[in-house]
């Protein structure tokens, strides 16, 4: 859940990152050097802010996230190690390197980050050390600006570091139920709702199951809560158990379930339900619970997620309905 939104967001900065580069690459780098005269530095740029938007075009296309971030690494990476060696305009070249680590735990995960910072790092050491006179700047202007380089990796590296660790808290926080550990409401209706906004023949067809909990309101006016939150955790200990890792289990409300499975069989999820019921009851006979359940197939039974929900809704209540009569 939220590693999708990070990744629209991610995105986002990809649109800002390109528009901000062919700007400045216009801005500060063609234009100025054509009124100096520097006609040849001026064209090398100008290719290298179409080769910007032109990876971002593809992308429109292609929609992968990971090559579009690696070409733009070693687009972003053409640039500055042309700034280093032509000096930029006037000089001013190798300020605009101290980006490219922020620019980069942006962009890629930290492997690819170490990947094309260090292939920056060494493209220009084997310049140097191969034909130092092609470079523009002193030797020591380029170690001030190494250590530069390197306190800004360093500082963008523990602030990512940071960053990804408060992510995975809050994305489980925001995937998991806190108490049974299976998926949260939010998650299973997001994965829902992604799936049905696709086209029906891009659609995997589905099973929705709705289960409910009977009688444990009075578990929980008897016995107290904390009781019920212990045969909560261990009615969805026994759910999850009896199904498969890529089925989506999750706790939808109090002592209420919802189940996604990609099976086709019908038959075979009820005889899950059916071996969850039989355990649950064994175990807290002394409590009387039960579970009623309903069950909806798509796209047989419908092709409209709120209508799907309110068929197994319905269905459930029906079930629960005939044991009391």
């Amino acid at each position: 859940m939220i590693p999708d939104t990070l990744k629209i967001y991610k995105e986002r900065f990809v649109y800002a990152y390109t528009a901000t580069g062919v700007i400045s690459l216009l801005a500060f780098g063609v234009t100025p050097h054509l009124r100096a005269g520097n006609t040849k530095i001026a064209i090398i740029e100008f290719f290298m802010a179409l080769a910007l938007m032109g990876n971002l075009l593809a992308y429109f296309k292609h929609r992968n996230y990971t090559i579009l971030s690696n070409i733009a690494h070693f687009i972003i990476m053409v640039i500055f190690i042309f700034l280093i060696i032509t000096g930029g305009y006037k000089g001013t070249g190798i300020f605009w390197t101290f980006s490219y680590p922020l620019l980069s735990f942006f962009l890629n995960r930290i492997h690819e980050v170490i990947f094309w910072n260090l292939a920056f790092f060494l493209s220009i050491l084997t310049i140097y050390l191969v034909k130092p006179d092609m470079i523009y700047y002193e030797p020591e202007v380029l170690r001030q600006a190494a250590g530069v380089y390197t306190a800004i990796f360093i500082l963008a590296f523990v602030y990512n570091s940071v960053i990804s660790k408060l992510i995975k808290a809050l994305s489980r926080k925001a995937s998991f139920d806190a108490l049974t550990g299976l998926y949260s409401r939010n998650f299973a209706l997001e994965t829902l709702e992604k799936i049905f906004s696709k086209s029906p023949n891009e659609r995997p067809p589905l099973i929705l199951v709705y289960i409910d909990l009977d009688n444990m309101k009075g578990v929980n006016d008897s016995l107290g809560h904390d009781e019920g939150d212990r045969v909560l955790e261990r009615v969805a200990e026994i759910i999850r158990s009896k199904f498969r890792k890529e089925d989506i289990v999750a706790r939808f409300g109090g002592d209420e379930f919802v189940i996604v499975s990609f099976s086709t069989s019908v038959k075979s999820i009820e005889e899950r339900l059916i071996e969850v019921k039989e355990l649950i009851e064994k175990e807290f006979k002394d409590y009387g619970l039960s579970i009623s359940w309903g069950i909806v197939r798509t796209p047989e039974e419908g092709s409209d997620l709120d209508t799907l929900i309110k068929k197994a809704d319905e269905k459930m209540y029906a079930m629960k309905s005939a044991k009391k009569s």
